[in-house]
């Protein structure tokens, strides 16, 4: 079995870093482990929607090569695509603030400061999903099971492909802000997600969606 994740940081890491081992597994690791499954894809760390879109997705598409599962993260609306700098938005242009020779992120800064309209984001945004839903989602092969999970907020009922039901959480991010305790010796959490419990939630909800996915998208 194939499986992809597409998305930002909520599915950036399967392997655990070198120099460091928690005392847990990630939700991507449990599911290649419980499948015996080739992990061929996974997130960009602070990736917009684009990034999956025009990168992430189409190289399985143009090669007709497409996963058994599909596991789409869909992130905010507030990122900037480029094709190089795959992760711009307002935390890392922070992070870099202080690099004043690079012209790409002074472009974005300027851009965040002048020229940003929430509302045109949110509404391209938008645009871009039932694009994506209508035209390209719809044409993946029937035997590809094509599931959908959100980072921070549900903005679109998809009509291609089934949703995970976290119980308790409607987003990623407040099961990830349940508790701030991160592990001993790192500053963040592998796919944010710090903990035995959360990985597990996210793990036997994504394995549940994947098993059911017939009765689920009738």
């Amino acid at each position: 079995m194939k499986i992809a994740f597409f998305g930002d940081s909520y599915c950036a890491h399967c392997e655990v870093p070198n120099g460091y081992t928690p005392a847990y597994e990630t939700y991507i690791k449990k599911i290649q482990q419980h499948y015996n499954a080739d992990i061929v894809n996974i997130g960009v760390n602070g990736s917009s929607i684009y990034d999956v879109l025009l990168l992430q997705v189409k190289p399985f598409i143009s090669n007709n090569n497409y996963p058994d599962v599909c596991v789409f993260l869909w992130t905010n609306y507030g990122r900037i695509f480029h094709r190089t700098y795959r992760g711009m938005n307002l935390s890392s242009l922070c992070a870099k603030s202080k690099d004043k020779l690079d012209p790409v992120w002074n472009a974005t800064n300027e851009f965040f400061m002048h020229l940003l309209d929430w509302e045109l984001q949110q509404f391209q945004y938008l645009s871009a999903l039932e694009y994506f839903d209508r035209n390209t989602l719809s044409k993946f092969p029937s035997t590809t099971k094509i599931v959908h999970m959100w980072c921070f907020e549900k903005l679109y009922d998809w009509q291609h492909g089934v949703e995970v039901n976290i119980p308790g959480y409607d987003a990623l991010v407040k099961l990830a802000t349940d508790d701030r305790k991160i592990p001993e010796g790192m500053d963040w959490a592998l796919n944010h997600l710090n903990g035995e419990r959360k990985n597990n939630l996210v793990f036997n909800s994504l394995k549940h969606t994947i098993d059911n996915y017939e009765t689920t998208n009738e």
